[in-house]
């Protein structure tokens, strides 16, 4: 066996154990990120009630509606997808519609460093 060999072999034998020492963690981080996922969902469906029963006592209570619903919406597409499925229309919507991806960043980002900012 050459010396190129042995050091490929030694390679995929480190690559092995690193890949089973990362296993619990990238398990770990995936519970956390469904864990966020469901919170989201729930903090959207009740911003959405909240709205409702704000706006119930308002002159326009159909403003408040028109308000909930895309939140209601935004709750419920999170509660029945997963995060490969939502991964995956990311990645699509992006594709489809580069330039409305990059209003979206540019903004959510401005947004954040606001937010940040303030702090």
């Amino acid at each position: 066996m050459t010396t190129r060999e042995q050091m490929a072999e030694e390679a995929e034998r480190t690559g092995e154990k690193v890949r089973e020492q990362m296993r619990p963690m990238q398990e770990q981080l995936q519970q956390g990120a469904e864990s966020v996922r469901q919170s989201v969902a729930s903090g959207l469906h009740t911003a959405a009630e909240r709205i409702r029963q704000q706006g119930a006592g308002m002159e326009r209570p159909g403003l408040a509606s028109r308000v909930a619903e895309p939140l209601d919406r935004g709750a419920q597409y999170l509660g029945s997808r997963s995060l490969p499925q939502i991964r995956e229309d990311v990645a699509r919507t992006a594709r489809e519609h580069p330039l409305w991806t990059a209003v979206g960043v540019f903004a959510a980002a401005f947004l954040l460093g606001r937010l940040l900012r303030r702090r």
